[in-house]
């Protein structure tokens, strides 16, 4: 009897030292997927301080009422993209198992973000500012490489070193967190610091050379000075979009923005549309048959380079309903608030309608760019009690 109120004991303070370090676990993580060299390293970083953690803290997520309220609706809107999934498998289940294997540690992800936040040692405001130096400093180690290591000229396109290699990606966080800075900041009317932030974010998107995060941040910002309530809104308005403007041009002539084209974007999202419609138009082409996009002129392309193209591929019609339905209504109850990370998930939604392959994957770049913003936000209407 006696060891038995031990063994509980030493549960209930093993999951109370949990509650107190998963948001440092959060944190840490999000670094090494930042500095670990390879794919696999950062998959283990999340094993080690995201999944054992949350997996040692099932008695205690069992029993939290607050977080069943909060993980629920991710879990039904997951498992129902899953089971749309199963159309046309055939016999490949093992495709299938990995897919529900990166469905759970989504899931896990969000997990983590609720209980950092929960535990008031991190906020929401602070990830923000932490995901946009964070990457800033990532960028100029990256240039530091890339140009002076490598030796590469400063007309070439900047790649990134280590984990997060993608330039368009890399950018794209740095579009996400940076509106959602810029509306912190404006809020406080450190308007020197809104300068500063904005010119980091062009400096380096102009080294990124990536046409969809400098899209998304146009819409960002226009969104951000038109749906929030501050002063000289019209004035912060012209300055910024007169700025962009000229840096476009810029871009464009003494750049290689524009050198690339369209990229086959337009013909790449008409095949994929066509490619769902020819499986089914309510479940689409699951996880069987040939994943990859024939454009008119037979170029093979691994995916629709839009990430709500893909999921109608995926999960067809009803799937692509269950994704923009929760984001139109979490949009719409944002405004009553206008918490800064709402701002960010529009933006980053933006960037990912013109790349991303899929939002159930391992962990990647793209879980900073959707998910993250999105389980914030959610998490704030929550607990405002907007939801």
């Amino acid at each position: 009897m006696q060891n038995e109120q031990v063994d509980k004991s030493r549960e209930t303070d093993l999951q109370r030292f949990l509650l107190k370090t998963i948001p440092y676990m959060l944190l840490a993580f999000i670094f090494f997927m930042y500095a670990a060299p390879t794919s696999k390293l950062a998959n283990i970083g999340f094993y080690l301080l995201v999944l054992l953690p949350m997996l040692l803290m099932v008695p205690s997520l069992i029993k939290d009422k607050g977080y069943g309220r909060y993980i629920r609706p991710f879990i039904i809107i997951i498992n129902a993209w899953l089971l749309l999934m199963v159309v046309g498998l055939d016999a490949e289940w093992g495709t299938f198992g990995k897919k529900v294997r990166h469905a759970f540690y989504v899931l896990v992800f969000i997990s983590t973000i609720y209980y950092a936040l929960s535990s008031k040692q991190i906020t929401v405001n602070k990830i923000i500012a932490y995901m946009f130096w964070l990457t800033v400093a990532y960028s100029v180690v990256s240039m530091a490489v890339y140009y002076g290591w490598y030796g590469r000229s400063l007309s070439a396109r900047l790649v990134p070193v280590l984990r997060l290699d993608s330039p368009i990606f890399v950018a794209d966080i740095l579009s996400v967190y940076g509106v959602s800075l810029i509306y912190l900041m404006l809020q406080k009317n450190k308007y020197l610091q809104v300068f500063l932030v904005f010119s980091v974010i062009l400096l380096l998107q102009y080294f990124y050379n990536a046409r969809s995060a400098l899209v998304a941040l146009c819409f960002g910002l226009f969104a951000m000075l038109m749906m929030s309530r501050m002063q000289y809104k019209k004035t912060l308005f012209l300055i910024i979009f007169v700025l962009l403007g000229g840096y476009l041009f810029l871009s464009a002539y003494y750049g290689n923005l524009l050198h690339r084209g369209g990229s086959y974007r337009i013909d790449i999202w008409v095949s994929g549309i066509e490619k769902a419609l020819g499986c089914s138009l309510w479940f689409g082409c699951g996880l069987g048959g040939e994943q990859g996009i024939i454009i008119a002129d037979r170029n093979v392309f691994q995916h629709a380079h839009n990430i709500f193209i893909v999921h109608l591929i995926n999960t067809g019609t009803v799937g692509l309903l269950t994704l923009l339905v929760p984001l139109a209504y979490i949009f719409a109850k944002s405004w009553k608030g206008e918490p800064a990370i709402a701002f960010g998930l529009l933006t980053g939604i933006v960037a990912l309608f013109f790349d991303g392959k899929e939002l159930i994957t391992n962990p990647n770049s793209l879980w900073f760019i959707f998910w993250l913003p999105l389980a914030q936000v959610y998490w704030q209407l929550k607990t405002s009690k907007i939801l």
